[in-house]
């Protein structure tokens, strides 16, 4: 994750954060090397500005299961991470029992990887459907989704499916943005 992205993630979170906020959630996921966020997506999220003296924070990472499910558990550091099913690192199950993706109707901001996302902010992911599985369990309003994208990576046209999340802020190297109406 370049310096340009963690320091608007960073800033991002100030803006949106509730100044009387003490325990916060949020879902993320370890970037791989070709990802926005790799290297600072973690770092950024325990350990920035963002968070107060007062406030706790808690990061959950995803495990994938077959058939395109994804549980979570806490994320406690690099040393208990393993390799998943797709080469991504997550955490071990031993460490903990993972949570099913009802748990992200309780956090307070997701960070939802994509390949891309239109100016509507629908975002195309691996082709999989396991992010947008999860997400179909979101109250709405619910947690606030934040997608890391490289310069490049929002276009007009993508393929949108009726399935397919909306994301509420995209941020990339040249800034952030809030997407448009759903259309």
């Amino acid at each position: 994750m370049n310096d340009q992205l963690a320091n608007l993630l960073n800033e991002l979170l100030i803006k949106l954060t509730p100044v009387n906020a003490t325990n916060l959630k949020v879902a993320a996921f370890m970037p791989t090397a070709i990802e926005p966020g790799h290297g600072r997506l973690i770092e950024t999220l325990t350990t920035g500005s963002w968070i107060s003296e007062q406030q706790n924070i808690e990061v959950f990472l995803p495990i994938t299961l077959p058939a395109g499910v994804l549980r979570w558990a806490p994320y406690r550091g690099e040393d208990f991470l393993t390799s998943g099913p797709m080469g991504i690192a997550e955490p071990r199950c031993e460490e903990s029992e993972p949570l099913s993706s009802a748990l992200l109707a309780k956090m307070d901001f997701i960070i939802v990887p994509a390949l891309a996302t239109n100016s509507q902010g629908r975002r195309l992911g691996q082709g999989g459907g396991y992010y947008d599985r999860a997400l179909s369990y979101l109250p709405n309003p619910g947690p606030t989704l934040i997608t890391l994208l490289f310069p490049g990576e929002v276009h007009p046209d993508i393929p949108v499916e009726a399935h397919d999340q909306k994301t509420d802020y995209v941020i990339t190297p040249e800034g952030t943005f809030r997407p448009g109406p759903n259309v």
